[in-house]
């Protein structure tokens, strides 16, 4: 992709993200938890001429899920969560995200 296309497809995201659409992959634009609405063609964002159905439906996150993800934390498996290419730091207990990285130093 040469500079002018990548600006280009700036402004197109720029427009997109203004009128709420979150990217979908491949160019395309999505509204949060719908359907796939428009692209980009040519660095301009242009609507879809029907919307197309999202794939495969987003699991539900639990609260305590749901805040290990506004941290920043990546899920391990097992209720665990860690820093991005870090130590595991965290686990879900009883529906409440707990901090392991004091229970692990003893």
């Amino acid at each position: 992709m040469d500079w002018i296309q990548y600006i280009l497809e700036l402004t197109a995201a720029e427009n997109a993200k203004k009128r709420g659409l979150v990217y979908a992959g491949f160019g395309k634009w999505k509204i949060p938890n719908g359907p796939t609405v428009a692209k980009t063609e040519k660095g301009k964002l242009v609507a879809l001429k029907k919307a197309e159905k999202p794939k495969k439906k987003e699991k539900k996150l639990a609260p305590a899920e749901q805040q290990a993800v506004k941290l920043g934390l990546q899920p391990v498996g097992d209720g665990r969560w860690r820093w991005p290419n870090g130590p595991i730091v965290a686990k879900v207990v009883n529906g409440k995200l707990k901090d392991i990285t004091k229970a692990e130093k003893k």
